[in-house]
């Protein structure tokens, strides 16, 4: 079935400042367009559209931002209704795939750090790959939750668990240091954190329409601790992978 998405029907909000050290001085990156999936209406006639995403740079801080973004109200119905799934293009084998390959980077990982959590939260659980070769390797309690499929019914607001887990999530959001508050209110001691590795402007790859965000490491430092967190082990390969414990 298609799932169609008006882009006329989107309601967009501009920051007049960092989302994530609050400057106001920031400088214009790059622009991006989408692949062709919106659907527009004009005259009665209908036809796809693609978007066109532009990021900024914030001096200070160093982080790139979209802006103008999608406001959270669309931004979960982006999400939650399917429609980001049915926007990617790619195959599902070829995404059962690409989450088996990152779930084997992050256990591998955690096996190297010599962490072995006795139960795992993994926001964003997708089809459950992390999940299922975090208990068969680490011997853990593992659970998802997402806003779309089989974890989205799932409500972990009110648990508690020795390790949270966010792979290629955290870019995704309008709030990403309210989102890392979150996990901190739901471990009682590690985050697993991964996001696109930031390549510098002659690299664009992580740029595009669903993230909002690319986050060079230091920017990542300070939004850790910010948020309660301190970073234990961090790698590059190929993404940014961290290792967080809380403070």
């Amino acid at each position: 079935m298609r799932i169609e998405y008006s882009y006329s029907s989107l309601n967009y909000e501009t920051a007049k400042t960092c989302p994530i050290c609050g400057s106001d001085d920031f400088e214009f990156f790059s622009q991006v367009s989408s692949q062709p999936f919106f659907v527009n209406e004009v005259d009665g006639l209908r036809f796809l559209t693609a978007a066109l995403s532009t990021y900024y740079k914030c001096k200070q801080c160093e982080v790139v931002f979209q802006n103008p973004h999608m406001n959270e109200t669309d931004m979960n119905k982006f999400y939650s209704t399917g429609i980001y799934v049915n926007t990617t293009g790619v195959p599902l084998d070829a995404v059962l795939k690409d989450e088996a390959e990152r779930a084997e980077r992050n256990v591998k990982f955690l096996e190297r750090c010599g962490v072995k959590p006795k139960s795992l939260l993994d926001i964003g659980a997708a089809h459950g790959k992390l999940l299922e070769l975090a208990q068969e390797r680490l011997g853990c309690f593992a659970t998802g939750y997402d806003l779309f499929g089989k974890y989205a019914e799932r409500d972990a607001s009110t648990e508690q668990f020795e390790m949270v887990s966010a792979i290629h999530i955290l870019e995704h959001y309008v709030d990403p240091l309210a989102a890392l508050s979150r996990y901190r209110a739901l471990t009682t001691k590690w985050l697993l954190l991964e996001v696109p590795k930031s390549r510098g402007k002659e690299e664009t790859k992580g740029l595009r329409f669903p993230h909002l965000f690319v986050f060079p490491y230091n920017t990542l430092k300070f939004m850790l601790a910010k948020t309660g967190f301190q970073i234990v082990e961090m790698e590059e390969n190929p993404d940014t992978r961290i290792l967080g414990e809380i403070v």
